[in-house]
């Protein structure tokens, strides 16, 4: 967006986990004093295999699913999932985290502009839950005792949700000079301008690291994950539900190839998530596994089904993306009225918004790059220069003052 710094520039960042169910029992069973001495230990190699295998494995799905020669013929995929990859974001013991970003569409964008970038969306979620399946047959999981469990959810950058730099090379401050001890917020947003500008020469001394009310929300979700069910965030059921609404405005291909990629989708209890969203009840959405893998071994070719909470919509079972009716319009009542119930811990998707929406949204990112650019002057800090300008007579008191009044460390919420 024309006047916004490019660590500013918002995006919606999907974030795909995948852990090893049972990994620490397994691991315990070895007892000390079994293995000679330089011997690997016998779960190392599993380990280590699902480590290397599984973002191979995914990097191959998506290649395939990308160059196969009937979709590419017949069905081509949209042009950015051409160079779509999966990142990995960090791992945590046994758990790895992928992401890819969308960005926010042009506010000239049609329809049928939107619903393709939703597309891509789909397939990440399609080849993620296909590669948790075919790795735990690789990897013959259930034989050893163990198995795999996933969740898919999405965060909002910059207006609810931040980026922050994690620095692991010190020597960053030989380069670029900043005390990180009165300018923390300065400093985070300096490295965070340049590591977007030049992200290959950043990496060797900071990484990316994300936090905000949507984050910790997908990390509770991850704790209801099942291997019975890939567990998605209500903002990604909610855009899925979306594609099936917009479906008449993809070419006559992407609706053909929406009919060959089958993700069952459910919803079933609504559930607390501890400490967020004020004890609220959150619905559990997932992909039902058990009739994802009977699709692979049946090749059966059906529509999406939905089963929604009791309490909110009783008794609906819908092919929500296929078949014509009103449910798909009830789903998406539910899903709006659920995000409009947590406003001020999830940011719905631009993807769903209503024009009052995104024009509210590029006002708080507007305040935001005016939040940041206030806050500077006050501080009086030229960007341009090698080291802060300790002559302002800006005293650690003041500055710890402006940190702790700043609306940067506040995500804008509606009132």
């Amino acid at each position: 967006m024309i006047g916004i710094p490019s660590h500013l520039q918002p995006k919606l960042v999907v974030f795909f986990s995948v852990d090893l169910v049972g990994s620490t029992q397994y691991k315990q069973k070895q007892k000390r004093g079994e293995d000679a001495p330089g011997e690997k230990v016998w779960w190392e190699d599993l380990v280590n295999k699902f480590y290397i295998d599984f973002p191979k494995m995914l990097a191959e799905i998506v290649r395939e699913l990308r160059d196969d020669h009937v979709i590419k013929a017949i069905h081509p995929v949209p042009a950015d999932f051409r160079n779509f990859v999966f990142v990995l974001w960090k791992t945590n013991g046994d758990e790895l985290i992928f992401k890819i970003e969308l960005q926010k569409p042009e506010s000239n964008s049609t329809q049928g502009e939107i619903a393709t970038e939703i597309m891509i969306l789909y397939y990440a979620v399609h080849c993620f839950a296909k590669c948790i399946y075919s790795c735990r047959l690789s990897l013959k999981l259930r034989a050893m005792g163990l198995d795999l469990k996933g969740a898919i959810w999405c965060s909002e950058f910059p207006v609810l949700n931040r980026e922050i730099v994690v620095i692991h090379d010190a020597s960053v401050f030989d380069k670029y000079p900043r005390d990180i001890s009165d300018y923390q917020i300065e400093t985070n947003y300096f490295l965070l301008e340049e590591y977007h500008k030049n992200p290959r020469e950043m990496r060797q001394f900071i990484r990316i690291d994300y936090i905000g009310p949507q984050i910790d929300i997908g990390f509770r979700l991850c704790g209801l994950a099942k291997p019975s069910r890939l567990v998605i965030s209500l903002e990604v059921a909610a855009l899925l539900n979306q594609l099936g609404l917009q479906k008449e405005k993809l070419n006559p291909d992407d609706r053909d190839t929406l009919n060959q990629l089958f993700l069952p989708i459910k919803v079933r209890e609504a559930v607390e998530l501890k400490g967020a969203l004020e004890k609220s009840r959150y619905p559990v959405f997932y992909v039902d596994f058990d009739a994802y893998i009977k699709h692979f071994q049946q090749t059966v070719r059906h529509a999406h089904s939905i089963a929604d909470h009791a309490s909110q919509i009783e008794g609906i079972h819908d092919r929500f993306f296929f078949e014509p009716g009103g449910q798909r319009g009830k789903i998406d009542t539910y899903c709006r009225d659920l995000l409009q119930m947590f406003r001020d811990y999830i940011m719905p998707p631009w993807f769903i918004m209503s024009f009052e929406e995104n024009q509210l949204y590029s006002q708080k990112l507007a305040e935001r790059a005016e939040d940041l650019k206030t806050y500077r002057e006050t501080l009086k800090i030229d960007r341009s220069a090698t080291e802060p300008d300790y002559e302002s007579g800006a005293t650690a008191g003041n500055v710890t003052n402006q940190i702790n009044n700043s609306a940067l460390l506040i995500p804008h919420r509606k009132t």
